[in-house]
């Protein structure tokens, strides 16, 4: 299977689908996308709840099969031989109650190295990812010790253990108050603009237009299921986005017509 060029650029794409279809059952969840995206990319597959959005997610990490069509990463069928590593954080932190922040974080290179314990390059990545994340000073703890937005921080910090080339994200944030929400938004783009990481590309799902316009490098607009591709709009604002500027109300508008559901006449 070769990558397939970004709709309308000629570039080679990272993650790559071509009419893909996702079934469950008589239930048709993703109905016939095409869409690339680039190295270098933050992409939000934007759309109402139960539209398809999370299976399309969870396909690119090879958890749910393809029923029609084709979904490479980097040019390979997505999956276990997938040619990259992919990291997909879900919206519950699910971090083990019997394990402490430390150890929680540690948790995928021990079943990487099919270990009870991690060595000391092991351990001493898993306390710079509780730094990036600002749960240093909670190393110690147990989940039931932390708030929702520090467990959350956590399973980023778990996600990033693997060290993934490409991050994907389910709603990570989505059960958290709005002043959380922001916060931790701001530090998963710090985390992206950093460069101390190998991450590629992130892949977001949101229902939350403005989140999408806040994080976005493109913004992919699905409908109601089945998943079908409306509209990809490209956020051209710079870095760190204020909700107030005229720039970012104007993008907020562009994306809204394009998710506003059309009436029949």
């Amino acid at each position: 299977m070769h990558a397939m060029p970004v709709a309308g650029t000629g570039e080679t794409c990272l993650i790559g689908a071509e009419d893909v279809r996702i079934r469950f059952g008589d239930v048709e969840a993703v109905g016939g996308v095409s869409l690339g995206i680039r190295g270098g990319e933050f992409v939000t597959l934007l759309g109402p709840s139960g539209c398809g959005k999370s299976s399309l997610l969870k396909a690119i990490a090879g958890l749910v099969p393809v029923a029609g069509g084709t979904l490479a990463v980097a040019g390979r069928p997505a999956g276990p031989a997938a040619a990259l590593e992919v990291g997909l954080m879900f919206q519950k932190p699910l971090l083990l109650p019997w394990r402490t922040t430390l150890l929680n974080v540690e948790l995928p290179m021990e079943i990487a190295l099919k270990s009870s314990g991690v060595g000391r390059f092991e351990r001493a990545r898993a306390v710079e990812l509780l730094r990036m994340v600002g749960l240093a000073d909670f190393a110690a703890a147990y989940p039931h010790q932390l708030s929702g937005g520090m467990q959350q921080r956590a399973a980023l910090a778990r996600t990033l253990m693997s060290d993934p080339d490409i991050l994907l994200l389910d709603e990570p944030f989505g059960a958290l108050d709005e002043f959380t929400r922001e916060t931790l938004n701001g530090e998963l783009l710090a985390i992206w603009h950093s460069g101390t990481t190998r991450l590629k590309a992130i892949v977001m799902v949101t229902h939350s237009i403005p989140e999408a316009v806040a994080m976005s490098d493109r913004i992919v607009v699905l409908s109601p299921r089945p998943a079908r591709l409306i509209d990809v709009i490209a956020v051209k604002l710079p870095h760190p986005r204020d909700p107030a500027d005229a720039a970012f109300a104007r993008v907020l508008g562009e994306v809204r017509a394009a998710a506003r559901p059309k009436v029949a006449p």
